[in-house]
């Protein structure tokens, strides 16, 4: 009777030692998953927030090209006109009682100071930040610093998939995986192409 109670309680024993390892080996691995999709979520996040600037500074990059092109075309046809006026200009004053001469080199006149008042105006009226080249930086740092914070999320994520797979796949964690139903986590894999990289296309 004495050796039978004995065999009980050592059963009983074995069994709150193979519960409590149960549990916690299932308390690990339902741990290590929350932490999986909670770290799903994180880059997640970073998705969407690159989703939601990055339009948003090229927009503001191709304005910026936009009005740097605006300038120097307008600046290169003042020049281009001032160039005409003088030419118009000498040849009037090599043709002194040419009236054709006369009219083209004041027109030619009316037409480079028309050009340099449209340079002018446009100089003092395109709004400063788009003017300026630092927003094209800007753009860059932005970009790299969003693709940076995913890459690192993306690799904190296999850390974690790593090890929750482990808890999962090797004996005798994977018994405990098997009867509360786990699967391995799917480690991020880059997409085909991936390896070349991106080109930024503006409109100008």
């Amino acid at each position: 009777m004495a050796n039978s109670n004995q065999i009980l309680v050592g059963l009983a024993v074995i069994a709150l030692i193979f519960g409590g390892w149960m549990y916690g080996t299932y308390k690990s691995m339902a741990n290590a998953r929350i932490d999986g999709d909670a770290q799903l979520g994180k880059i997640n996040v970073e998705f969407q927030k690159r989703a939601n600037v990055l339009p948003n500074m090229i927009a503001t990059a191709d304005a910026s090209l936009s009005a740097q092109t605006k300038m120097v075309v307008g600046y290169a046809e003042a020049r281009e006109g001032t160039q005409l006026a003088n030419d118009a200009m000498a040849e009037s004053q090599a043709n002194p009682g040419d009236a054709v001469a006369t009219q083209k080199a004041v027109k030619a006149v009316q037409d480079a100071k028309a050009d340099w008042a449209t340079f002018e105006l446009n100089a003092r009226t395109e709004s400063v930040p788009q003017m300026d080249l630092s927003l094209l930086r800007d753009y860059v740092k932005e970009m790299s610093a969003i693709e940076n914070v995913i890459a690192y999320k993306w690799d904190t994520y296999n850390d974690i998939a790593k090890g929750y797979n482990k808890k999962v796949t090797v004996f005798p964690g994977s018994i405990v995986a098997g009867i509360c139903g786990f699967e391995e986590m799917k480690y991020f894999e880059a997409e085909a192409g991936a390896e070349n990289a991106p080109v930024a296309k503006f409109s100008v």
